[in-house]
């Protein structure tokens, strides 16, 4: 979950441990809050991290890196 208080396009990245892109997504606009799942069910047990991209029609792109361990 996010909220957002500006306008700019959002798009995320899960990357495995050996740095290769197993999913993108691109969100679009964005503006106000957001909510998403991401069923992991699919990928084998270890270490993955999420990349976070905010792009605000005006300032400074957003990122953050996110660590997941799947059991």
């Amino acid at each position: 979950k996010a909220r957002f208080n500006e306008l700019g396009n959002l798009s995320f990245q899960l990357v495995d441990a050996k740095s290769a892109i197993v999913f993108t997504q691109e969100e679009g606009t964005i503006l106000s809050s957001y909510d998403k799942d991401i069923l992991m069910e699919n990928y084998p047990s270890g270490i993955f991290y999420i990349k976070v991209i905010f792009k605000p029609n005006y300032g400074i792109i957003k990122t953050g890196v996110f660590k997941i361990v799947k059991l």
